[in-house]
C-alpha cells in the first residue's frame, strides 16, 4: 500500500493518488483511488465522461450497480464496470468537506 501523494492532472488540476486495501478482509485486492479537484461542475462532468468513455473503449462492461453508495457525497453521476476480474468506478460530486470543491473520484482494482 502507498500513502496518497499529490500530483497534477493533464487538466492542470490537483490530483491525489493512493493505493489502499481493506485490512479487515485478508483476501481484498489493492485498490487504487484518485481524487481530481476540478475547477467547476462543467469540468468535473467532462473529466467523468472522458473516464467512462476510456473505460468502455478498453472493454469494461457497465454494472447494474454503479457504486454510488461508496462516495462520501451523493454523486451527480457514477459509473462502475468490470473487465474480466478487474473493476473500475468513477463518479463526481461536490464535496462539502473540502470547501464544496468539485471532485472526480476513480477507483481501480486489478485482478
Amino acid at each position: 500500500m502507498t500513502p496518497f501523494y499529490k500530483t497534477t492532472s493533464v487538466s492542470g488540476n490537483d490530483l491525489y493518488i493512493g493505493v489502499v486495501r481493506n485490512l479487515s478482509s485478508p483476501q481484498s485486492m489493492p485498490n487504487t483511488i484518485t481524487f481530481e479537484f476540478a475547477t467547476s461542475q462543467a469540468q468535473a462532468a467532462q473529466i467523468y465522461q472522458s473516464a467512462v468513455a476510456n473505460a468502455t473503449n478498453v472493454g469494461y462492461v457497465a454494472r447494474a450497480d454503479n457504486g454510488a453508495s461508496s462516495y462520501p457525497a451523493t454523486p451527480v453521476a457514477a459509473w462502475a464496470g468490470d473487465y474480466g476480474a478487474s473493476f473500475k468506478s468513477v463518479g463526481y460530486y461536490q464535496d462539502p468537506n473540502v470547501g464544496n470543491a468539485w471532485v472526480v473520484e476513480t477507483q481501480y482494482v486489478a485482478a
